[in-house]
């Protein structure tokens, strides 16, 4: 969802730093986030139970969202889409709950919603965002 909206953030985070340098932090901070997750979510929620972990991430992303919409430079930015970051990397964690806790033959179903609703997500979102642009500027996609 940044990629749509990197000449604008450039310019408004990182007005003097060089544009491929900046946008290869601001594309890669989030991935780096996920990736770090990734590998530490599932031995947590192993110890501590899948909803804690799992609730805990919503509450990480919901917070992560409003502090990147508020970031004031590249850096804060990056740290913040990190940490938003951390909780996507969640996601495993939430398939394996909904598989303990569902049906096995509802499980096609699940995996079909959490399918569409990334997909929709990731193909309109952008699009409500540029939509809206003029009259809200680019912090406005952080803040729905």
């Amino acid at each position: 969802m940044v990629a749509p909206l990197t000449p604008w953030l450039i310019a408004d985070l990182a007005p003097t730093m060089n544009e491929g340098a900046a946008a290869a932090i601001l594309m890669s901070s989030y991935i780096a986030g996920t990736f770090v997750s990734s590998l530490i979510s599932g031995p947590l929620s192993d110890r501590i139970g899948r909803r804690p972990v799992f609730i805990g991430g919503l509450i990480i992303y919901t917070t992560s969202f409003f502090l990147v919409a508020n970031a004031w430079n590249i850096d804060s930015f990056a740290s913040f889409r990190a940490l938003s970051g951390l909780a996507t990397g969640l996601r495993p964690v939430m398939i394996a709950y909904l598989s303990e806790t569902s049906l096995h033959d509802d499980m096609p179903f699940y995996g079909m919603i959490m399918s569409t609703v990334v997909s929709l997500g990731v193909s309109l979102g952008p699009v409500v965002v540029l939509w809206h642009f003029g009259s809200f500027g680019h912090r406005f996609m952080y803040l729905g």
